[in-house]
Protein backbone atom coordinates (compact mmCIF):
# COMPACT_ATOMS: atom_id res chain seq x y z
CA UNK A 1 0.00 0.00 0.00
CA UNK A 2 2.71 2.61 1.12
CA UNK A 3 4.86 1.66 -1.98
CA UNK A 4 2.17 2.36 -4.35
CA UNK A 5 1.20 5.56 -2.53
CA UNK A 6 4.93 6.51 -3.20
CA UNK A 7 4.78 5.46 -7.09
CA UNK A 8 1.77 8.06 -7.56
CA UNK A 9 3.65 10.78 -5.57
CA UNK A 10 6.39 10.32 -7.59
CA UNK A 11 4.52 10.03 -10.56
CA UNK A 12 2.15 13.15 -9.64
CA UNK A 13 5.02 15.09 -9.04
CA UNK A 14 6.56 14.54 -12.52
CA UNK A 15 3.02 15.13 -14.44
CA UNK A 16 2.89 18.87 -12.41
CA UNK A 17 7.11 19.10 -13.39
CA UNK A 18 6.00 18.47 -17.19
CA UNK A 19 2.59 20.53 -16.59
CA UNK A 20 4.60 23.73 -15.35
CA UNK A 21 7.97 23.60 -17.76
CA UNK A 22 4.95 23.53 -20.67
CA UNK A 23 3.07 26.19 -19.44
CA UNK A 24 6.64 28.76 -18.42
CA UNK A 25 7.80 27.25 -21.91
CA UNK A 26 4.62 28.69 -23.82
CA UNK A 27 4.86 31.80 -21.43
CA UNK A 28 8.24 32.24 -22.60
CA UNK A 29 6.96 31.93 -26.06
CA UNK A 30 4.43 34.43 -25.54
CA UNK A 31 6.60 37.54 -24.71
CA UNK A 32 8.56 36.32 -26.80
CA UNK A 33 7.03 37.06 -29.86
CA UNK A 34 5.72 40.05 -28.02
CA UNK A 35 9.01 41.25 -28.49
CA UNK A 36 9.39 41.27 -31.84
CA UNK A 37 5.96 43.03 -32.46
Amino acid sequence: MLQNLEKEMKAFDSFCKKVYNYSSNKEGEVSWQLKIL
